[in-house]
């Protein structure tokens, strides 16, 4: 990771994933105000029909709501309250590489050089403990607030950040557990989540369907309801895939085709060549932006599994399909 004399937004990768953060952020806040209207109207409604199986869906639905708005796949946060000013900084100051001590406290507290303690927010486990092993980041800012916009190596997301008080504790450790390992884990556990607060409200949303007074359009959201919880469960599948992954193999690499998407995925393929010589081209559907990120920047790839690339010492990790070239 080098630091460049030109704003950090004039960066391809860093643009489309802040744009993406910021997109999720609104995105939150809407389907938060959504879910309580929907909560309130619902609520009316059980005590409109006073029926005995309405309450019960009544105590369901909360759990679904708390379930649901704690899914890391969706929640950016952090974001919401600096994302203006880090796009001030982002636009007009270029990242600059320093040092780090990652502090062993419950958020993630940063010390620069002076010292000056920072706090990020938002900072994935995984990529914590690359700073905890590198012991740099890239930073743009502060500003007259004490706002900042804090890189990881690997990581193109900018994660928004703020000067605090000294903060009195021990230097972190590594925990030792392969980084690739740790991201996978976190996708899969809010990927299980997701499934399971669907699943839940489709079964509420069948029982108080049940309901002789329940009108067409409740059936309706059943079969929404169901078709959502099936969608989180094929979802789960696939991310389940990344986590027997056998030991990593290091290829030159190329991008010879990608498409981002607006959620933070990409669809593209990658030209790979092994040290013995061989040549194969990984097809990739639902990838990180990151893994081309990545590509671009350090022209290797690593496979595990025959199906698995990405970066074991960063948090990009995505299934591939790989063919020979011919």
């Amino acid at each position: 990771m080098t630091s460049v004399a030109t704003p950090a937004l004039e960066d391809d990768f860093t643009a489309r994933l802040f744009a993406v953060s910021v997109r999720r952020t609104h995105a939150v806040r809407l389907l938060t105000a959504c879910i309580f209207l929907l909560l309130a109207v619902t609520y009316a409604g059980f005590f409109a029909l006073d029926r005995v199986i309405w309450p019960v869906g009544a105590a369901a639905y909360p759990l679904y709501v708390a379930t649901y708005l704690r899914m890391g796949s969706l929640i950016e946060p952090g974001t919401t309250r600096w994302e203006s000013a880090m796009e001030r900084l982002l636009a007009t100051q270029p990242w600059r590489e320093t040092p780090v001590l990652v502090l062993n406290t419950r958020g993630t507290v940063l010390v620069l050089p002076g010292p000056e303690y920072v706090r990020v927010a938002g900072l994935s486990a995984a990529a914590r403990e690359v700073v905890v092993r590198t012991g740099r980041v890239a930073v743009v800012g502060p500003d007259a607030q004490g706002t900042l916009a804090v890189r990881v190596d690997g990581w193109y997301l900018p994660r928004p950040a703020r000067r605090v008080a000294p903060v009195h504790a021990t230097a972190a450790l590594p925990v030792g557990e392969p980084i690739a390992a740790m991201w996978v884990r976190s996708i899969v556990d809010a990927m299980h989540r997701s499934f399971v607060a669907t699943t839940m409200f489709a079964l509420t949303a069948a029982i108080v369907a049940l309901s002789p007074t329940t009108p067409w359009w409740g059936f309706l959201t059943v079969a929404v309801n169901v078709a959502a919880a099936a969608l989180a469960g094929l979802r789960l599948r696939h991310v389940r895939r990344l986590r027997h992954t056998g030991p990593w193999v290091r290829a030159d690499a190329e991008t010879t085709s990608w498409h981002a998407r607006r959620n933070g995925l990409a669809d593209g393929t990658v030209a790979l060549r092994f040290p013995d010589g061989r040549r194969l081209t990984a097809h990739l559907h639902d990838a990180p932006i990151n893994l081309f990120a990545n590509v671009a920047h350090e022209k290797t790839l690593w496979v595990a599994d025959h199906d698995v690339v990405g970066f074991p010492h960063y948090p990009v990790v995505a299934v591939a399909r790989l063919t020979p070239v011919t």
